[in-house]
């Protein structure tokens, strides 16, 4: 018999597994063959969620085996399953979406987005950089561009991320 002390976070695979950038070192290219649809995801989530925050969870954190925000309406589904949970007392205080950030360096993305993200629950992004350089940040993630940090951070944040 197990006995559960303490669950800190869920972790949860988001969307479809598609991703805007090329990286030579991607973990998730092996993942992305088993993001098959699932239909019991809604309901696994849930019970995550449910499950961590009664054994005192702090945080949800949003990722994909592609990038998340390729999928922004699985995405939206997650962050409202969250909002589900927490208005019935499933409440974290870190609501976390780890991204590579490239969408956000469109505004009229963020614009659709972020705000509806943020009222169903998201409340940090967190970006993963690799060099401040646009044009090295460019060549890890294998991508043409990838926008100004200055950017993003503005996109974000207009947005109260």
């Amino acid at each position: 018999m197990t006995c559960i002390e303490k669950i800190y976070s869920v972790s949860a695979l988001v969307g479809n597994g598609k991703c805007n950038a090329k990286c030579n070192f991607c973990a998730g290219e092996y993942l992305r063959p088993e993001a098959k649809e699932n239909p019991l995801y809604d309901k696994n989530l849930e019970a995550a969620i449910k499950l961590s925050a009664r054994y005192g969870g702090w945080s949800l954190s949003l990722t994909s085996s592609g990038e998340p925000t390729c999928d922004p309406d699985a995405l939206t589904n997650a962050l409202k399953i969250y909002d589900k949970c927490a208005k019935q007392g499933a409440y974290f205080p870190n609501v976390n979406l780890f991204t590579n950030g490239i969408l956000f360096g469109d505004e009229k993305f963020c614009d659709k987005y972020l705000d509806n993200w943020r009222e169903l629950g998201l409340n940090n992004i967190a970006v993963s950089i690799h060099a401040v350089d646009e044009k090295e940040q460019a060549a890890i993630y294998g991508v043409e561009n990838y926008p100004a940090l200055e950017t993003v951070v503005k996109n974000v944040q207009k947005h109260g991320l």
